[in-house]
């Protein structure tokens, strides 16, 4: 008797790729048809321009606070207050330099521009921010 053995070798067989790229093609029509896209808005900050006929006027200083409060530098007494409380005190037409503490989340920097440029507010700038080491402001 010959010796066979018990069971028969396993047959190799090949991979279809027409099968594999039709289901990425799935996968890819399904991911395109299920993505959402949302539209991110802006917020414009004019940049000052050097021209012959700029005048020099001293910017408003608006600190904000890592608690959403805000504080106007150099008018008078350093008082917090909440952004609604602070927009009447400013004045629209001259420039307004935010400075946000480190801690503050961007969201809530993006805001306040929103605000500030509702309240007819049209000379903001992103200044430098505050908290780390010192404390100078």
């Amino acid at each position: 008797m010959m010796n066979q053995p018990l069971m028969a070798s396993p047959v190799r067989r090949k991979i279809s790729l027409t099968a594999l790229i039709d289901v990425v093609f799935i996968l890819l029509m399904f991911f395109m048809l299920t993505a959402s896209f949302t539209q991110y808005s802006t917020v414009t900050l004019n940049t000052p321009t050097a021209s012959e006929n700029t005048i020099n006027e001293s910017p408003q200083l608006l600190r904000l606070s890592a608690d959403h409060t805000v504080t106007i530098i150099g008018a008078g007494d350093a008082v917090q207050l909440s952004l609604q409380e602070a927009i009447p005190a400013l004045d629209p037409e001259s420039p307004i330099v935010l400075l946000p503490h480190v801690a503050t989340d961007l969201q809530t920097i993006l805001s306040v521009f929103e605000a500030l440029e509702a309240s007819g507010a049209s000379q903001l700038t992103l200044g430098e921010a505050w908290g780390v080491d010192d404390d100078q402001l």
